[in-house]
């Protein structure tokens, strides 16, 4: 009996010995491998990076490498502060080291195609931007998977039924709505990951090698586009939707929405590319130029594009088309999310009345904490439009050519006007400023941040 025993426990041990080096295998051929590079990256780049009024400004240009290299130069401690929030977050959010070790093998597996969909010249910039990176967390994938996952982090939270990024909101207005006679579009970016996220605002503008330059707002170290306009005035923005249809290979959306910017002239080619683009899950795009605007409702499978009425349109984070609505992911999302009452409030605003828009309009529409029903939001319920989660608010009024970013906390404080002329010109200048919103940020200080991370 104790030799059988002792065959079993051997038999059981090099079974588990054996799955574990496949596994291993498995994760070491599942991990993407930088691009090598001929070019200096100790010589300072082209590019240049200020901070006015609490917001980054970030200007790139010449080889990938050297944009990479200039990016990490100028704002590599803010990207290490912003990669040890994700950390933290990871722990807090989950505390059980077994399952964040699964969740991690998970993690590389999702993106061991990556460096197979994210184009050679990103890549190329993340080679420079890892170049004088002290890596402080030595994860099993290593940090250039690690930079690489970080671009399809959108995609992968929305493979997540419970994601915290389902809450952002979105309009835009042309012709007889707006006062300046040029489309105001604009959004909001709910993105509850931690406050450095808002605190460490910044507007990258990047010249690419081939392509329009263009000027995204998110964070330090940000390759990817959530929120962007070009040179052209073409505007590109996300937000998250649910379909039935996913895929384990497209490009990341962040990048295809930066490949749209850098290819489109017009908002008509960038609904077209974006029709057209492989993308691995569903997602709503809201584009325009100074002329019109349209949403782009689009799953893994099929697209669908809706113009604007009247000169208006709007956008949160349920599908309007009759067969992408009717799909069951989409119908949970309208059931467990604040899409509808926050849609139902943007169509008041926007819709509900008929005048010509200004930007203080369209910063009062972007903080709007109304109900649907007559009511008013406390601070910080989600179910409002600015439910005090945003990490940006932005819109551009391109009749006046001005981009408007607001500063932290949130929507609360100041926005700034920053003239996209100079913008493309590679100078940041502030040619207005909207108000604060004193009553909320009085509000907002004894709420706090509350996202995982703070």
């Amino acid at each position: 009996m104790q030799r059988f025993l002792w065959r079993s426990g051997l038999a059981l041990s090099a079974f588990l010995l054996a799955l574990s080096g496949m596994l291993w295998l498995a994760l070491e051929n599942a991990r993407p491998r930088p691009p090598t590079t001929l070019v200096d990256l100790d010589a300072p780049g082209p590019g240049h990076a200020e901070r006015q009024k609490d917001v980054w400004f970030i200007f790139l240009s010449g080889p990938p490498e050297v944009r990479g290299a200039d990016m990490q130069r100028f704002v590599g401690k803010s990207m290490m502060a912003i990669d040890a929030t994700m950390h933290a977050t990871f722990r807090e959010v989950v505390p059980s080291l077994p399952l964040r070790i699964l969740i991690e093998i998970a993690g590389r597996l999702f993106g061991r195609n990556l460096d197979r969909d994210i184009p050679e010249e990103i890549q190329r910039e993340i080679v420079g931007q890892m170049h004088a990176y002290e890596d402080a967390f030595g994860d099993g994938g290593g940090k250039y998977a690690r930079f690489l996952s970080y671009l399809a982090l959108h995609d992968l939270a929305q493979t997540i039924e419970h994601s915290p990024l389902i809450a952002c909101s979105g309009f835009a207005v042309t012709g007889s709505q707006s006062a300046s006679g040029g489309t105001i579009v604009g959004r909001n970016f709910d993105f509850e990951a931690g406050r450095i996220f808002d605190e460490e605002k910044s507007v990258t503008v990047v010249t690419p090698e081939k392509g329009f330059k263009h000027a995204s707002v998110a964070w330090p170290g940000m390759n990817g586009v959530v929120t962007g306009i070009n040179e052209k005035r073409v505007w590109v923005s996300v937000n998250a939707a649910r379909s039935d249809h996913e895929l384990s290979r497209g490009v990341p959306v962040s990048l295809g929405i930066r490949q749209v910017l850098e290819a489109a002239a017009t908002a008509d080619e960038a609904v077209r590319i974006l029709e057209k683009m492989e993308t691995r899950v569903a997602d709503l795009y809201l584009v325009a130029d100074p002329h019109t605007a349209y949403v782009v409702e689009k799953t893994p499978v099929r697209a669908f594009t809706r113009g604007m009425l009247q000169d208006r349109i709007i956008v949160t984070n349920h599908f309007t088309e009759p067969a992408l609505r009717a799909e069951a992911r989409n119908l949970k999302l309208e059931r467990a999310t604040t899409s509808i009452d926050r849609g139902l409030r943007m169509e008041q605003l926007v819709h509900g009345q008929s005048k010509a828009r200004t930007p203080l309009d369209a910063q009062a529409i972007l903080r709007d904490r109304k109900t649907p029903f007559g009511g008013e939001y406390v601070t910080g319920d989600r179910h409002a439009i600015d439910g005090y989660i945003a990490t940006h608010g932005a819109f551009a009024d391109l009749g006046k050519d001005i981009l408007y970013v607001s500063r932290a906390p949130h929507l609360s404080n100041t926005w700034i006007g920053i003239s996209l002329s100079a913008l493309f010109e590679g100078r940041a200048e502030i040619v207005d400023e909207l108000p604060a919103e004193p009553e909320a940020l009085i509000a907002g200080e004894a709420l706090g941040y509350r996202a995982p991370g703070k």
